[in-house]
């Protein structure tokens, strides 16, 4: 017999509750059990990782594949901006780029280069990615610890049922090095992170979901400028919750994977969308959170 605690976040409150379930054989227990840290949220005076500067000449940059446009920008007072772009399938990137330019969403003049440069970087685990930039030392983009023992990420889903969100933050909770938490109130403070999650009625404009992000002067995410937005025109029972895991995948400090296998795989495939992630994904992620 195995103990277990289910904690919801909503609203205000905080909920607990014990269940009881019966042992199961020792391999479908490993099948099951969480990958994350079992003490969840504990302030430990954790220092953050000591990471190189971005160099203050960092030149806009726009990359574009079939799947994505990612663009790049520097950050008044220092850092960058970074938006991520998921495009419909069928969409044309040429004219989704067109759209975007004439929205001041990205800068005009500079030429788009394959998706792999500049703003994805590989380890030797396999085909997964991390966002980063490409200075000598390719800086990777990741959350702050804050002084606890992992940073603590919460996802604020103000989305309709039709987007399963919750579902896909416990998938990204399953790694080790970062807590992820769903709520639909308000997410605590105290060196705790908050990414909202929204919809929102963009029509037939090639962009599926989009990640903004903005990091600072050392690549760490800042607070209240990471965000998901799903375009409820190509809402899909088959692929949201493909859609969801991938984009929050992003605001974790995440790129593609090469497997097809990964929610955050970089290509259209025939039927719905892969829903979870791969485990070169959660490795990669563990990667960037210990890397130092």
């Amino acid at each position: 017999m195995r103990l277990s605690r289910i904690t919801t976040l909503g609203g205000l409150f905080l909920t607990t509750a014990l269940t009881i379930t019966l042992a199961a054989p020792a391999a479908a227990q490993a099948a099951t059990t969480p990958l994350g840290d079992a003490n969840v949220g504990v302030y430990t005076g954790q220092a953050d990782q000591k990471k190189p500067t971005i160099p203050a000449d960092v030149k806009p940059a726009i990359a574009v594949s079939a799947d994505q446009i990612a663009i790049q920008e520097p950050r008044k007072g220092g850092g960058l901006v970074i938006r991520l772009y998921h495009l419909a399938p069928g969409a044309s990137p040429n004219a989704v780029l067109t759209g975007l330019r004439a929205r001041g969403l990205a800068p005009a003049g500079v030429t788009a280069q394959a998706e792999a440069d500049p703003m994805e970087c590989t380890t030797s685990y396999g085909s997964a990615k991390y966002l980063c930039l490409k200075t000598g030392s390719h800086l990777w983009f990741n959350w702050r610890w804050n002084g606890f023992d992992d940073p603590q990420v919460y996802f604020r889903d103000f989305t309709p049922a039709a987007w399963p969100v919750r579902a896909s933050v416990t998938e990204w909770n399953r790694s080790p090095g970062v807590d992820s938490y769903w709520t639909t109130g308000a997410c605590p403070g105290g060196g705790r992170h908050c990414v909202p999650v929204r919809t929102v009625s963009g029509g037939p404009n090639g962009i599926v979901g989009e990640t903004h992000m903005e990091v600072d002067s050392v690549a760490f995410f800042i607070d209240g400028t990471v965000s998901v937005d799903f375009n409820t025109y190509y809402s899909s029972s088959d692929d949201n919750r493909g859609t969801a895991c991938h984009e929050l995948g992003h605001a974790l400090g995440l790129a593609h994977n090469g497997s097809t296998g990964s929610c955050l795989y970089n290509s259209a495939i025939a039927g719905p969308d892969p829903r979870l992630p791969h485990s070169t994904d959660i490795s990669v992620l563990r990667y960037i959170l210990y890397a130092d």
